[in-house]
């Protein structure tokens, strides 16, 4: 039997179903649901894009969201003078980077010990947490991500930054699925 470990490092990926338990889950899913009932959007609100006009998306409100709770916008949800076109939980794209160190929900689950004695069993040295991500996929795709985004410090074997995701999927059954998975991002 292969163990994560060994398939890790012959694939640079990894996946571990049901990592994260339903109370996790659900917990991480409700806190979410309160931040977003909170946020008021305002006109001309960040939008997160991946394409070619990623530099002008990422201005002040990205850079600085490292140790804060911000919500990024879907591009295709906002109009030209920056309102939104839907309701404003159809328009999210993410919430992020600090809700680790934010929210208490998101800090005990990235700090707990099962996430440890993951990255420890690894053999990920000196891990660090630089952001957190809750990705959101609108209507037609998956429907809940919640991405615990870490670059860790680990130069072996030529890759600088291996990530940690949990996602968290609700299926049509409303079955909650979870798994962790990890990559090698190479420099």
């Amino acid at each position: 039997m292969t163990t994560t470990k060994e398939f890790f490092d012959k694939n640079g990926y990894a996946v571990v179903e049901g990592f994260a338990s339903e109370d996790e889950c659900n917990n991480m899913m409700s806190r979410m649901a309160e931040i977003l009932s909170q946020w008021v959007p305002k006109a001309g609100h960040s939008v997160f894009t991946t394409g070619k006009n990623q530099e002008q998306a990422r201005g002040d409100y990205f850079l600085e969201s490292a140790d804060k709770v911000s919500v990024f916008l879907e591009a295709e949800a906002v109009t030209e003078s920056g309102e939104l076109k839907c309701e404003k939980h159809l328009a999210v794209n993410k919430v992020g980077h600090g809700l680790h160190v934010v929210e208490d929900v998101f800090r005990e689950y990235s700090f707990s010990e099962k996430v440890k004695n993951l990255v420890k069993d690894l053999g990920w040295k000196d891990p660090v947490l630089p952001q957190s991500m809750y990705i959101f996929k609108q209507p037609g795709e998956v429907h809940f991500a919640y991405f615990l985004e870490s670059s860790l410090r680990n130069w072996r074997r030529g890759y600088t930054s291996p990530g940690l995701n949990i996602f968290i999927h609700r299926t049509a059954n409303h079955m909650l699925r979870t798994m962790a998975c990890f990559r090698r991002c190479y420099s």
